[in-house]
This record gives structure tokens, sequence and C-alpha cells, in this order.
């Protein structure tokens, strides 16, 4: 039995474990090109079909948000968020054509739906694992910093 296969794209040998298996029936077959030239290849694609990409998470946001959905996120919140909001991130309040698409921020904690964020603000408030405290002492930093620069600059 094979335990290794050569990429059809990069022509490198590589073990069987650098291939997706084909799956169901065929799960002992594996595809022909290594699991790095497919990421290479998604990654090609998505840059070459951002417009489309974009498109459909606007209008799959359920589908791609799966973890929301099972919290009780709904087209119809989305969209009374959306208006509520005007079509614009609750935190920097810039307008979602700026990004593709807004994202349901929700507390982890709680499971509670807060409103919608541009792809930054929510990645930046969940890195502060959603603490007032770290947002209030990262503030406190920025501008702490900016005095220091007025004094040495």
């Amino acid at each position: 039995m094979d335990t290794s296969k050569t990429c059809t794209f990069c022509k490198t040998e590589k073990p069987l474990t650098e291939f997706f298996s084909r799956g169901g029936r065929l799960s002992h077959l594996y595809k022909s090109r290594c699991k790095l030239c497919m990421q290479a290849k998604r990654q090609e694609w998505a840059l070459d079909n951002k417009e489309h990409l974009n498109e459909w998470r606007r209008k799959n946001w359920v589908t791609a948000n799966r973890r929301l959905k099972r919290r009780g996120a709904t087209e119809e919140l989305y969209n009374e968020l959306y208006e509520v909001q005007q079509g614009c991130c609750a935190i920097c309040s810039e307008p979602e054509e700026k990004f593709s698409w807004l994202c349901i921020d929700h507390d982890h904690s709680t499971g509670r739906i807060r409103g919608l964020l541009c792809p930054n603000c929510n990645r930046g408030i969940g890195l502060l694992q959603d603490s007032s405290v770290l947002l209030e002492k990262a503030a406190k930093y920025i501008e702490d910093a900016k005095q220091k620069e007025l004094c040495h600059g």
C-alpha cells in the first residue's frame, strides 16, 4: 500500500496525510493536489472573486454564521439591527460598504446578541475578551502614549 503521493500541481512527493481524502465510498482515494496547493488555489479564487464572495456573505449570513443561528439570530433580527444602526458598525460607525458585511456581535458568556459590528471592531472586542475593563485600560494606554509623544517628540 502506498504511503506517499506526488502532487499534480507542485510536483512534490508527499505523505498521504498531506492530501485530502475523496470521502465517502472513495475515502481510500486522495485528491490529486496536496493540501497546501488546494489552499493556495482557494485563496487565489477568493481574491479573484471578492465581489461574488462578499455578495454571498451578505445574502447568506445565516449560513456563514451557523453558531449565531443556534443562538436565535434570524434574518429579521439582522435586518432590524441593520435599520436601527443605519447600516453602520455600532462602535466605529463605518458603513457596511467599507467592509462588505457586518458581523452579528454577541456576548460570549450569555450568548445574547448585542448588535452589528464591522469585522475590525468585532475582532477587537473579541481579542479583549469582551472585557470592558480591558477595553478601558487599552483606551487609557493609548491616551497616555499620546501624552508621552507630545512630551518627547
